[in-house]
């Protein structure tokens, strides 16, 4: 599976969303995408990588692409 793919499956995961999540959603589309789904969703991403994300990364995270990105270069 891809970055995108698999970025797009983590959202829908977290935010619990039936169907498919678009590529180029991010923050601003989904309006499932509030602040407690942020912790879900990175929760997700945490345990997609196997490790805890760095607040670097954490700020960074805003989109089906930037979490693409992140997982592209674990």
């Amino acid at each position: 599976m891809n970055p995108e793919t698999r970025a797009a499956a983590i959202i829908a995961r977290a935010f619990n969303i039936q169907g498919e999540v678009p590529l180029d959603a991010d923050m601003s589309t989904l309006p499932a995408w509030d602040s407690m789904n942020h912790v879900t969703l990175l929760v997700e991403i945490e345990a997609e990588l196997g490790r805890p994300l760095r607040s670097e990364e954490v700020g960074g995270i805003d989109s089906v692409r930037s979490i693409a990105r992140l997982l592209g270069s674990s």
